[in-house]
C-alpha cells in the first residue's frame, strides 16, 4: 500500500477537517483518523465490522459491505435528482 503525503491525510498526522457531512466506507476509525474528523457536523460510516471504532464517533452508521451500500446510495441520489 502506498502512503499519501501528509497534507492529503486526515488525522493526527495530517489535517483536521470540519465538513458538514463526511461519509466513510471501510474506514476502521482508528483514534488517529477519528481525531482529524470528529468536529464534522455529520459523520456517516459504513463498515463490515460492527465493533469498528468509527461507530463510536459516527452519528449514523451501517454495518454492511460498501459494495452493497454504495450502489444503493447512488440509486437513491439519482432518483431524487429531478425533484
Amino acid at each position: 500500500a502506498s502512503v499519501l503525503e501528509q497534507k492529503k491525510q486526515i488525522g493526527l498526522s495530517g489535517r483536521t477537517v470540519r465538513p458538514k457531512l463526511i461519509m466513510t466506507f471501510g474506514v476502521s476509525g482508528a483514534v488517529q483518523f477519528a481525531a482529524g474528523m470528529n468536529h464534522s457536523d455529520t459523520i456517516f460510516a459504513v463498515n463490515t465490522d460492527e465493533k469498528a471504532p468509527i461507530f463510536k464517533v459516527a452519528h449514523f452508521g451501517a454495518v454492511a459491505d460498501l459494495y452493497d451500500i454504495v450502489p444503493k446510495l447512488i440509486a437513491q441520489i439519482k432518483s431524487r435528482e429531478g425533484r
